[in-house]
């Protein structure tokens, strides 16, 4: 949809090839920084739950009734708990693999918007008419969230 649209308004001439194949890019960006973002919230979510369920298992059940001496006994012996606690490592890998994989998307698409403003005058044609521009800038502020306006 998105394409087909910018794709019309380059067709009319209202958007540059340049321009057209920049906001295309820049689209593409937006989406896979969306992408990441939910990965990263999906993950953390993810962790925050086996990190509650992991506590909750070890203070409330595991724990509950002991001696003082048998709990390092009991902890270090529990499968349950050996597995929760590997499991949470790989998880907390996991997140910051997706932490790190949704910065560099993000610094991606940033960096290319913030040159898309500050080539503004070269990037699209100086036109008596306005509208088709301002339509362009309004469709990828209201449908793609990207701010083409100001930093």
């Amino acid at each position: 949809m998105e394409e087909i649209k910018i794709k019309a308004l380059r067709d009319e001439g209202v958007i540059p090839e340049t321009t057209y194949r920049l906001l295309c890019k820049l689209i593409k960006l937006k989406e896979d920084e969306s992408k990441q973002k939910k990965r990263r919230l999906w993950v953390s979510t993810t962790l925050v739950s086996l990190y509650t369920f992991f506590v909750f298992y070890l203070f409330f059940i595991k724990l509950s009734g002991l001696t003082v001496l048998d709990p390092m006994r009991s902890v270090s012996t529990d499968p349950v708990i050996l597995c929760f606690g590997l499991l949470c490592i790989l998880i907390h890998f996991i997140w910051v693999s997706a932490r790190n994989k949704y910065e560099e998307a993000k610094g991606d698409f940033d960096d290319l918007r913030k040159e898309m403003i500050d080539r503004y005058e070269e990037l699209w044609f100086k036109q008596i008419d306005q509208n088709g521009k301002d339509e362009a800038l309004r469709f990828l502020n209201d449908e793609k969230d990207i701010n083409l306006y100001h930093k």
